[in-house]
């Protein structure tokens, strides 16, 4: 519907602004992964072609949490690639 637009581009733009803070990016990316989740059920609900559109939000998120894993240290040793361990 034409008017809910305008509120779906204020949630995401909102999403993005709390993204690109950097104290609060962590909650950014949860919101926006949510966004763009909604993104994939409406693709998906009006059947569009699964990899250039339906998929699109996953790409995106995958480009959005992998900004946050090398920004953040904290995150980077919460999701450690290598094992920090009893050798």
């Amino acid at each position: 519907m034409e008017r809910h637009i305008v509120i779906i581009g204020l949630l995401g733009f909102i999403s993005i602004v709390i993204f690109a803070i950097p104290r609060t990016s962590f909650l950014g990316v949860v919101l926006l992964t949510g966004f763009w989740g909604g993104a994939i059920a409406a693709n998906f609900r009006l059947d569009y072609p699964l990899f250039s559109h339906t998929l699109f939000p996953v790409y995106l998120a995958l480009l959005a949490w992998g900004s946050l894993w090398l920004k953040n240290s904290e995150l980077r040793e919460l999701f450690s690639v290598t094992r920090k361990g009893n050798s």
